[in-house]
């Protein structure tokens, strides 16, 4: 179950890089944008419950908490290393071409994060 929620998550997350806009396939791009996010909320309650799970499992008998603290302290961790990836694109495409084409760089390059993580 953990790969299938990655593996959604991942997914979810690439193709809303290649979302066309409101004015190339109108009303289907925000119902296609919502598909995609709801998928994503769907994966990350799998995902979560199901990594306690695992490394409860895993976790020495003596260092159970200790260990499934890190879950929550990496998710924490990845909100912070991509807010730095946005900032980062911002700053080198600036501002025009962020809002036209650029902000779709993060969705597509976490691409490289599912075929780590799977």
């Amino acid at each position: 179950m953990f790969l299938v929620t990655i593996v959604i998550m991942g997914l979810s997350t690439f193709l809303i890089g290649f979302l066309p806009g409101y004015a190339t396939i109108g009303i289907a791009a925000p119902v296609i944008f919502i598909a995609m996010r709801l998928l994503q909320g769907l994966a990350l309650g799998g995902e979560y419950g199901v990594a306690a799970t695992y490394v409860a499992e895993h976790a020495p008998a003596n260092k159970r908490g200790a260990w499934t603290v890190w879950i929550q302290t990496t998710a924490t961790l990845g909100l912070f290393i991509s807010l730095i990836v946005i900032l980062a694109v911002r700053t080198i495409t600036g501002e025009e071409q962020f809002g036209a084409w650029a902000w779709r760089i993060p969705f597509l390059v976490s691409i490289l994060l599912l075929a780590v993580s799977v």
